[in-house]
């Protein structure tokens, strides 16, 4: 029996579409005349054609679009890049969402660790930002505010314009990550107001190991990775064209699947009625906002059981899906996100992630909510917590 995939919001499987455009280029054979590494102009067309194919998916120009080696480095050349950069301001801030995925917080942490004054934005039990808040952290310090388009593990999606209305009332800078959002709905950098956005091949079903950072023309950047002039100086290092090639054909595939965005909602909307209104999970409850989200993603609390656990028992069954329950940083700890939230300890420790994605069936959905409720109900008989607390 196929597993039931579930993760998306990890990494996707690499699309049939990339794998052919990296599997040409990986195929040729430097020894042969005219092929990829003998003739050093075919790799600059190689790149320049998939940079071009990927600032159209964002509704960039090919110019402003730096690649890298994945979202990490693109949010770190993002806010580190800004940071040195523009470092002359005193007392210069950095904001960022508390429910920030680590690619974002650590670099910010480490601009902290540096000197610069680190500040977290709060949320609410929704994960949507607190707009008051930020307005009244924002200053004349202010440097940059980084706040993810939509969260990796709840799918709320944030307000991206607004916020970046009041960032750019006081002088800051706006980055956003966008490599989960831009695999479920059309993302125009231009249109939601950031000066910097980062993306991820491999979340668009493209392969690992290459990403992107979009910046605004009249960004200034430090450059982090230091070694030739490719990327206009922006990024040293020799290109990975097979990646690059793949990444461009994912983005083109995403594109032309016009209707899947609409298929991959209405599947997560099943699957969520289907869990919230059954009587045997009760008590069970959404995390994130209820309608300012990706739908695709549904994350849910089921009380008196541990998340990991009930991970295990899916797997036995063929399911594949994420808890919210363990930060990949810290074993054993509840999630940084549910906890910025508010959502209490036993509840993020009983959560559960299922990630819908466009190798997903309504058969396998259908599928997943049947064994749910008989995996969460033998781990509550197991379990010594009271789940109805």
């Amino acid at each position: 029996m196929a597993t039931i995939y579930l993760q998306h919001n990890v990494t996707r499987p690499l699309m049939p579409q990339a794998r052919e455009a990296m599997a040409a280029l990986l195929q040729e054979d430097p020894r042969v005349a005219g092929s990829l590494l003998a003739d050093g102009r075919r790799i600059r067309l190689e790149v320049e054609s998939a940079r071009g194919r990927v600032a159209r998916f964002v509704g960039a120009q090919p110019e402003e679009i730096v690649f890298t080696s994945g979202g990490a480095e693109a949010s770190n050349l993002a806010l580190k890049g800004v940071a040195f950069a523009t470092r002359r301001r005193q007392a210069p801030q950095i904001l960022v969402s508390a429910t920030e995925q680590l690619s974002v917080l650590n670099p910010a942490r480490t601009l902290g660790r540096l000197g610069f004054e680190l500040r977290e934005i709060p949320v609410g039990r929704d994960g949507l930002v607190d707009l008051d808040a930020l307005r009244d952290m924002l200053g004349a310090g202010t440097l940059l505010v980084s706040v993810a388009l939509a969260n990796a593990e709840t799918g709320t999606i944030q307000p991206i314009s607004e916020i970046a209305r009041l960032t750019h009332e006081r002088g800051a800078l706006l980055h956003t990550d966008a490599s989960l959002a831009a695999g479920y709905v059309p993302v125009n950098v231009t249109e939601i107001g950031a000066d910097l956005a980062s993306f991820s091949a491999h979340m668009l079903g493209g392969p690992r190991g290459v990403g992107a950072l979009w910046i605004r023309p009249d960004v200034r950047l430090a450059t982090q990775i230091e070694g030739g002039i490719q990327e206009s100086g922006r990024r040293g290092g020799s290109h990975n064209v097979a990646g690059i090639a793949g990444f461009a054909a994912a983005c083109d595939a995403v594109a032309a699947a016009a209707s899947e965005p609409e298929r991959l909602d209405g599947l997560g909307r099943w699957l969520e009625e289907a869990l919230l209104g059954d009587s045997q999970l009760a008590p069970v409850s959404l995390n994130g906002h209820p309608a300012s989200r990706l739908r695709a993603l549904v994350n849910l609390s089921f009380a008196g059981i541990d998340g990991e656990a009930l991970l295990v028992k899916l797997a036995a069954q063929g399911i594949a899906a994420s808890s919210g329950s363990v930060c990949v940083s810290e074993i054993g700890k509840p999630s940084h996100v549910l906890r910025a939230m508010g959502v209490p300890a036993d509840q993020a420790r009983g959560s559960l992630l299922a990630a819908i994605g466009p190798i997903n069936t309504l058969d396998e959905i259908r599928r997943v909510a049947a064994c749910i409720p008989e995996a969460v109900a033998s781990l509550r008989r197991l379990s010594p917590l009271d789940a109805g607390a």
